[in-house]
């Protein structure tokens, strides 16, 4: 009978240690769950905690130039352009640039149209 007991008290005694593990677990979890999302939280707030205007005035605005590698790009070219010509940037800005190398269509054609230095 004293066996029966010893098991009984040792089964019990590891229930309660694999118990105390997953509780641990389960706070650690949550500690990593609310670091997290404090995180996003603190992401999603400081840009709308910033004053003033988001875009920088044009005397202060970048300059970029757009690259395009086409070879064979006839069909879909002149709708890159348009689209790159469309975009919410001034376009005194932006310089587009077409490289048309050893196109057996009117790729440069096509780009010559568009209007980007080739």
């Amino acid at each position: 009978m004293g066996g029966w007991y010893a098991e009984s008290i040792l089964r019990d005694e590891v229930i309660f240690m694999l118990l105390a593990i997953a509780k641990a677990l389960g706070i650690a979890a949550g500690i990593v769950w609310a670091v997290c999302m404090g995180y996003q939280a603190v992401l999603w707030a400081a840009p709308r905690m910033k004053r003033g205007e988001n875009m920088l005035p044009p005397e202060r605005l970048n300059r970029y130039g757009v690259l395009i590698a086409a070879r064979n790009e006839e069909a879909v070219l002149p709708q890159l352009i348009q689209s790159l010509r469309e975009q919410d940037y001034p376009q005194q800005l932006i310089h587009i640039y077409v490289v048309a190398d050893n196109c057996t269509d009117g790729t440069a054609q096509a780009a010559r149209a568009a209007g980007p230095s080739i």
